[in-house]
């Protein structure tokens, strides 16, 4: 399926348009559901810093000495995908104006893929009705027959790139890897607003263990990267997060996050499934027509959200550029000090996703195997080809390889390099 390289002035997912966010609802309370109108905000940054994208790693290692004349302070590297992250000294007026004059010379310089400001990643998680204690979901999907043909494998793991996740939390603790938190610098990324807590419990939580229900991929074990503080992240977080995902031997990367269009964050996404990753991604909760990235990246695969009565929940984002659907509404999952609660948004969408990739990967399907069987066998429901293009999530089908009948064209996407953009 094509997807459109459209670059947004926004953000949009769960929260505000500039940056990127998990894609919880911003509409709190089960009765503010679906209908209030959402606003736009100008792309968020963090003051004086920026990301500069390298057409390759001599232009970077050359063109690293020219920036450090200039008088821009290089405050961190991204090797794998040639990226340096940069700021401003704080100069006087006079001084901040060459300064930033010579930012702009970089921007025309041959060696330099893009120069782009270091924006703000944010969410907003939404509790619906804390004392939901089902999980339609699974029954939505198949899951139930899904699990009697697979429950995963420990050999699989799940990154959950997000606000952390509270690593000793019972349903959760079997299975939590080592992490890292790009916020603080140092390897316990726990989490202190409870979003990244209730995806990982979606897509793996602990089961058999007579409490809570179950994940997605239930023998699967996730590692936790925590690239968002409070409600807010650095897109040069965002991006070392999927980088180090990659690298350490996630099979499959969650992003219930995003917000506007980087050449850097694309790099990123493109880098990961170049090393086999398979990345689900929330398709946004503004509830319009309008690509939202990551997720809007050919090789993320973007889920739109349903709700309870199997169809198009209304604070979804939705069009050709969202490939499938999944539960978003109501979602009851594991929250941050041993609770559980029930969240809406694409971020509770995504992690069905990433859950039943896990279960194909236990099979031993790649990426690209797993995002055409994900598609051929979802159910062709009230909106396929409208709202998103391949239907809404399958699990008994995905992992039986029963396809059902798609009449939309869909690409399988095979590894690429950088080079190849």
């Amino acid at each position: 399926m094509y997807k459109p390289r459209v670059l947004l002035f926004f953000l949009t997912l769960v929260l505000l348009p500039t940056c990127c966010f998990p894609a919880t609802s911003r509409y709190v309370g089960a009765q503010a559901s679906n209908t209030q109108p959402i606003s736009h905000i100008e792309p968020e940054a963090v003051p004086g810093e920026y990301v500069i994208t390298w057409q390759d790693d001599l232009s970077m290692s050359v063109g690293l000495a020219d920036v450090q004349l200039s008088g821009i302070q290089v405050i961190d590297h991204i090797d794998a995908i040639n990226t340096s992250i940069v700021t401003l000294p704080d100069f006087t007026t006079s001084q901040l104006q060459n300064t930033q004059t010579e930012l702009d010379k970089f921007r025309n310089d041959p060696r330099v893929a893009a120069v782009e400001p270091n924006y703000y990643y944010k969410t907003l998680t939404s509790p619906n009705d804390p004392h939901i204690v089902d999980q339609w979901g699974w029954n939505a999907i198949n899951a139930y027959a899904a699990w009697d043909i697979t429950k995963g494998s420990s050999n699989v793991v799940i990154a959950v790139v997000d606000t952390g996740i509270q690593q000793d939390h019972p349903d959760l603790d079997s299975k939590i890897l080592a992490g890292y938190d790009f916020v603080d610098g140092d390897t316990s990324p726990d989490d202190s607003v409870g979003h990244g807590t209730h995806v990982a419990g979606i897509a793996a939580a602990e089961t058999d263990n007579q409490s809570f229900g179950a994940g997605a991929c239930p023998l699967c074990t996730i590692m936790p990267i925590r690239v968002i503080e409070d409600r807010r992240g650095k897109l040069s977080d965002v991006v070392a997060g999927i980088i180090y995902a990659a690298d350490n031997g996630a099979q499959v990367i969650n992003l219930s996050l995003g917000g506007v269009e980087a050449v850097a964050l694309e790099n990123a996404i493109n880098y990961a499934w170049g090393q086999g990753a398979f990345l689900a991604c929330a398709a946004g909760n503004n509830g319009e027509n309008k690509s939202f990235y990551p997720a809007a990246y050919a090789h993320c695969l973007s889920v739109a959200a349903t709700d309870r009565n199997d169809t198009w929940a209304l604070f979804s984002n939705y069009g050709e550029w969202v490939d499938m659907a999944a539960p978003g509404s109501s979602i009851y999952s594991t929250l941050t000090n041993n609770d559980y609660g029930s969240l809406i948004g694409t971020s509770m969408a995504a992690p069905h996703v990433a859950g039943i990739a896990g279960l194909l990967f236990s099979q031993g399907l790649t990426n690209s195997q797993i995002r055409g069987r994900l598609c051929t066998t979802a159910d062709d429901i009230a909106g396929t080809g409208t709202y998103w293009q391949c239907g809404r999530l399958n699990a008994s089908r995905a992992v039986e390889g029963h396809n059902t009948v798609n009449p939309f064209p869909y690409t399988v996407y095979l590894p690429l390099t950088l080079a190849d953009q």
